[in-house]
């Protein structure tokens, strides 16, 4: 199965909501550039997504501060240990 391009993790409440605020756009170009929009509701939320999305996609994306990368980092780490 190939991979898709990219998926882009978005913690909305990041940077005092400085990170929603950049949705419409991201959205607007998603198709563009085979761009998959997640956007996180809860704590380690990103976490999940990103374990889940190791291996199926080329790049995983951070949008948020450094909690979210945080999580996308133990996201991705733990997917590669199992």
């Amino acid at each position: 199965m190939p991979k898709e391009s990219v998926l882009v993790i978005v913690n909305p409440i990041a940077g005092g909501g400085r990170a929603a605020r950049l949705l419409p756009l991201l959205r607007a170009h998603a198709a563009a550039v085979e761009m998959e929009i997640a956007v996180t509701t809860h704590a380690r939320q990103g976490e999940e997504l990103a374990a889940a999305a190791a291996g199926r996609f080329e790049r995983i994306v951070a949008v948020g501060g450094d909690g979210t990368v945080q999580e996308l980092l133990n996201g991705v780490t733990a997917s590669a240990e199992r």
